[in-house]
C-alpha cells in the first residue's frame, strides 16, 4: 500500500472510532408541562435516528432523555406537541447541535405560547428563570 494510502486509511479509521466514542457525558434534555389551566401535554419526540414514542405529561410532571450528539454538530431531535385546550398540532426542535452544543442538561418549560429553556428544572411557577422563550415554529 502506498504511503498516501496509509495515511487515508489511518484517518479514516481514527475518524470512525471518535464516532463511535461515547466518551463525553451524554446530553439529557428535560421537557415539562407548563401549560396554563393545567393541561395535559401529548407530545412525541424524534430524530433522523430515533423515535422516542409518543408520550403524555401530567401537569408540571417531567420526561426526559439522553444522547450522544454527533461529531458533526448536526444532532436534531424534534418533538410534535398538542393539548386538549389547542387543538393545533405544535411543533419545536427541542435539540439542535448548532445551538444547543454547550447544554448537557437542557431544561425545557412547555407553555401554551412556546417552550421556554432554563437552566434549572423548572417548577411551573413565576419564579422561573427562562434564558430565552422561542415561538412554536410554523406549521407545514
Amino acid at each position: 500500500m502506498s504511503p498516501l494510502g496509509r495515511v487515508v486509511l489511518l484517518l479514516t479509521t481514527l475518524m470512525l472510532l471518535m464516532s463511535l466514542c461515547e466518551c463525553d457525558p451524554p446530553t439529557t434534555v428535560h421537557i415539562t408541562d407548563c401549560l396554563s389551566n393545567k393541561q395535559w401535554l401529548n407530545f412525541h419526540c424524534k430524530s433522523k435516528n430515533d423515535d422516542l414514542g409518543s408520550r403524555v405529561l401530567a401537569p408540571t410532571n417531567s420526561y426526559q432523555f439522553s444522547f450522544h450528539p454527533n461529531l458533526w454538530a448536526t444532532t436534531l431531535f424534534y418533538c410534535s406537541m398538542y393539548w386538549q385546550g389547542d387543538k393545533k398540532l405544535h411543533w419545536f426542535n427541542i435539540f439542535e447541535a448548532q445551538r444547543d452544543i454547550t447544554c448537557t442538561n437542557c431544561f425545557w418549560s412547555i407553555k401554551d405560547t412556546g417552550p421556554c429553556k432554563s437552566l434549572t428544572q423548572p417548577n411551573c411557577s413565576a419564579g422561573d428563570k427562562y434564558v430565552k422563550c422561542y415561538n412554536w415554529n410554523p406549521s407545514k
